[in-house]
């Protein structure tokens, strides 16, 4: 048994505008299955010469460390380290990196003093990994799983059955890990807040009441969802590269009028948000964000990783959204030279939470209201890259990646989510194709047959955009089809020549899959 240790708090989830608590003394002891809330978590920090480097993220009732964590072909087991507290919990991670060797290796891992080991595949020296690609794992309302005998968690048991045959070495999780639109009902004072006409919502303060609802709202909605079997199961085996959207603030952040947005009550949710995203999703706090978290210097999550030919780019397009803007100007001029550093990738994917190519929506956004029960989807309309609101930024976004395509020679596709549907799009500039792969949701229903209609319509030509890009989308192969209203899950395979396999992976119907070329 080792001695106590002290661990001096870095970044504490506590109420926006107050001073950190003091640093607190916790002692170590045998922890038990019993004090671990969730976890682990794993998550992917990037590869490091011929090092595979991850995190381990647990949370534990009260204040009691961690044992040291035992990894298969590591000597010195691994100390916890403590990143913060929540209500009746602290959070601790393990850093760690486990040395490629010539072929695939899966790896035991556990905490010492304990039985329970979980497993973890690292790729072979030289080869791109597999990966998986999810996005929306929730909704706005669960009981329509028990109301329509849906299994909620379908398409989670069905992707760790494939990892179990065949192992994901990355998980690429897009967006809408948790749906947070119910905090408007944690307090009554913000239920009220957000009843309020616009003109006065800007004279209510972010009180200290308010505050500690928001933050057991996050801590115990994030808690209910990591704990689930299948998708516990998952995150302990498939290290993650999570980035968010509007849902795992509230739904529309960012896309709502000034006059809201700049309210102290909406800002000050956002700023609980945005630490447990932190937490939760990236395994740090904000004061200590992990270095491929490019973006951290400009305030948003950006990341991105270089791994075997492979590069991943992970977008952060909502810490900086307005209601006509979707990235700041300073990221705007970071992005030439971020994707200067996927120089010598043959392949690139950027995960992008709303699709880059999508069917017009212009006049759709004039019609929606007009189609009964669907004014609902009016703030993801407007929260969409092809929406009229964001249109120059649009064509430069796809001005950046055409331009990196054709200039060293990288083919790029798109990861994206958000839209509860499965497409595939193609963008073409210069000689070069890109691609759009949507997919929709891991958990959340399709919508009605209206809204897939109105959509197969709008997808029925080809678009011509500025910069000589032309836009069109496929019928999905196997299918007669360019939108699967199904729920489902993306697998991605570099293969031996070069070419990207993609596959949508269904819930219970038969799936898509292509090559792209």
């Amino acid at each position: 048994m080792l001695g106590p240790r002290r661990y001096a708090v870095s970044s504490e989830i506590t109420s926006p505008g107050r001073p950190p608590p003091l640093p607190v003394i916790v002692s170590q002891h045998p922890t038990g299955q019993n004090l671990r809330e969730i976890g682990p978590v794993l998550l992917f920090r990037g590869r490091q010469g011929e090092r595979w480097r991850l995190s381990a993220l647990f949370i534990l009732r009260g204040e009691t460390e961690p044992q040291d964590l035992e990894v298969e072909g590591i000597r010195l087991p691994v100390p916890p380290r403590f990143i913060g507290r929540l209500p009746g919990r602290t959070a601790w991670r393990f850093d760690f990196a486990v040395a490629r060797t010539g072929e695939d290796q899966r790896i035991s891992y556990g905490l010492q003093g304990e039985d329970e080991r979980w497993r973890f595949t690292v790729p072979a020296l030289d080869q791109p990994p597999r990966l998986a690609y999810a996005s929306c794992n929730g909704c706005e309302d669960e009981t329509v799983f028990s109301s329509s005998g849906m299994r909620r968690n379908s398409l989670w048991a069905d992707l760790l059955r494939q990892h179990r045959r065949q192992p994901f070495h990355i998980l690429l999780m897009g967006g809408d890990q948790v749906y947070a639109d119910g905090v408007w009902q944690a307090h009554p004072a913000l239920a009220e807040w957000w009843g309020l006409p616009t003109r006065r919502k800007a004279d209510v303060p972010f009180d200290e009441s308010m505050a500690g609802a928001t933050v057991r709202f996050y801590t115990d909605l994030y808690t209910g969802l990591w704990r689930q079997a299948e998708v516990a199961a998952v995150l302990a085996s498939t290290p993650s590269i999570m980035m968010w959207d509007d849902h795992d603030i509230f739904d529309g952040y960012g896309s709502h009028p000034d006059a809201i947005r700049n309210t102290p009550v909406y800002q000050g949710v956002f700023a609980v948000a945005r630490r447990h995203f932190a937490l939760f999703q990236l395994g740090s706090n904000l004061d200590d964000l992990p270095d491929n978290v490019w973006g951290r210097g400009l305030g948003n999550f950006t990341q991105g990783f270089v791994c075997d030919g492979l590069g991943i780019l992970s977008l952060d397009l909502r810490s900086e959204r307005e209601p006509k803007s979707v990235l700041g100007a300073r990221t705007w001029a970071d992005l030439p030279v971020w994707l200067d550093r996927f120089a010598g990738c043959r392949h690139l994917l950027v995960m992008s939470s709303v699709p880059v190519a999508f069917p017009s929506l212009r006049w759709m956004e004039r019609l929606i209201n007009l189609l009964p029960g669907q004014a609902r989807y009016e703030d993801d309309l407007r929260d969409q890259w092809v929406s009229p609101a964001h249109r120059d930024q649009h064509r430069r976004l796809l001005g950046h990646l055409g331009d990196h395509a054709v200039g060293r020679d990288c083919r790029v596709a798109v990861l994206s989510g958000e839209v509860h549907l499965a497409h595939a799009g193609v963008m073409r500039t210069r000689g070069h194709t890109l691609w759009q792969l949507t997919s929709s949701g891991i958990v959340h229903p399709p919508p009605p047959p209206a809204w897939t209609s109105m959509l197969e319509r709008l997808a029925g030509w080809t678009t011509e955009l500025p910069g000589r890009v032309s836009v069109e989308f496929p019928p999905l192969p196997g299918h007669d089809t360019r939108f699967l209203a199904m729920r489902n899950f993306l697998s991605l395979e570099v293969g031996a020549d070069g070419a990207l396999g993609v596959r949508w992976n269904t819930d219970g119907r038969p799936g898509a899959q292509l090559v792209t070329g």
